[in-house]
């Protein structure tokens, strides 16, 4: 797990050096900026634009997970590992703050090494809707504005105008209400799992 956190910090980094070389005449390769200006190339304009962001319709589903046994105690450390990773990408450090971040990264290894891995009770419906929320209100609520920000920078370097962005991405969740392939999945854990959701929400909102 920790070989892949450092294999996508490594993936950030090279996106990010992408990002630095690019031009708005040669966007990153992959990006919504590349996507942009083929748009442009073939002759799309401003309202045919608006058009297509109008009609698009993304709508992921979350599902449950039993081969995902790692503890969110564990997942929160390795994140925190790939926090300090990133913070010494950026820009110069001192040699105090490179300090502080190798002290750190040490007692979370020693942490990490003290933790239980691997949970020794098979997960519940409860424990699998915690664990979709910590997604939705982590990664999930991250990317979304950023996707949004992503467009309308696109619709104003190629077009001149910032596009409307409609609410385009819609996460679909079977967790806690899957009545097909769970039988402990009943009307008191659906009501849970909306409660749990709202709540978040309603936390990352006044956050």
């Amino acid at each position: 797990h920790l070989r892949n956190k450092c294999e996508q910090r490594e993936i950030v980094r090279i996106n990010r050096r992408r990002d630095l070389e690019s031009t708005p005449e040669r966007p990153r390769a992959e990006s919504i900026a590349e996507a942009g200006l083929a748009l442009r190339e073939r002759g799309f304009d401003a309202d045919r634009l608006q058009h297509l962001i109008d009609r698009l319709d993304i709508e992921p589903t979350l599902t449950a997970h039993p081969t995902e046994a790692r503890r969110r105690s564990v997942i929160r450390k390795q994140a925190r590992l790939g926090g300090l990773i990133a913070s010494l990408d950026r820009g110069e450090r001192t040699p105090a703050e490179i300090d502080d971040a190798d002290s750190e990264a040490r007692v979370i290894l020693k942490l990490l090494l003290g933790t239980d891995e691997i949970r020794t009770r098979r997960l519940d419906v409860a424990d699998e809707v915690r664990n979709g929320v910590h997604h939705l209100a982590g990664v999930i609520w991250d990317a979304v504005p950023r996707l949004h920000r992503d467009l309308r920078r696109m619709s104003e370097a190629y077009w001149g105008f910032l596009v409307e962005v409609p609410v385009l991405l819609r996460y679909r969740s079977w967790i806690g209400g899957d009545r097909d392939g769970n039988p402990y999945v009943t009307a008191r854990e659906t009501r849970y799992a909306l409660r749990m959701q709202a709540r978040e929400v309603l936390s990352e909102y006044l956050r």
